[in-house]
């Protein structure tokens, strides 16, 4: 079983102050940059409790994202959040064994939500550790590869370190 990642190298402290602003026109920007994304207005069956991607950005962007019980939604709401302040972003997919060598290098979300754990695993490695994270990630993953690192692996190791030469942060989304 493969797990897809999406990593996005990202000012964390950008992510951070826009959560609980409220900015409506960066709702907005972040809605139109992908409007398929938030076209789940009939995906959720009548009396589910499930937040709509939309209203779970506007909870996230307003601070208010903890108060609600929907952590799959409001976790992919912050996905979308670093997805448009990205400067840089990878999808791919990982073997169990890679997901559970960068597991251990990552924090918990960067930002309050619901307490409620489940789909979307979201971390994130601050620049100050990211480098010797990315070089224990890469030794980590050459070894288990025989010593051959494939493709989707080498691609997540480069947008580690862009952000690494950049000054970044990684935001990891992963189920």
């Amino acid at each position: 079983m493969a797990y897809l990642l999406n990593a996005y190298a990202v000012d964390l402290n950008a992510v951070k102050q826009e959560v609980g602003r409220g900015d409506a026109k960066l709702q907005a920007a972040i809605i139109k940059s992908h409007p398929d994304e938030f076209d789940d207005d009939d995906d959720f069956e009548p009396g589910s409790n499930r937040v709509l991607l939309r209203d779970a950005l506007n909870h996230l962007l307003a601070g208010k994202a903890a108060l609600s019980g929907d952590f799959s939604q409001h976790a992919y709401a912050l996905e979308e959040l670093c997805r448009y302040l990205a400067k840089k972003e990878w999808s791919t997919y990982l073997l169990p064994q890679q997901k559970r060598t960068i597991n251990r290098f990552l924090n918990g979300p960067p930002v309050d939500l619901p307490d409620e754990a489940g789909f979307p695993n979201v971390g994130w490695i601050g620049r100050q550790e990211l480098p010797a994270s990315a070089c224990q990630i890469e030794k980590e993953w050459i070894e288990q590869s025989d010593g051959e690192l494939p493709e989707d692996e080498a691609k997540v190791l480069g947008v580690l370190a862009y952000a690494v030469k950049k000054g970044l942060d990684i935001v990891l989304f992963y189920g």
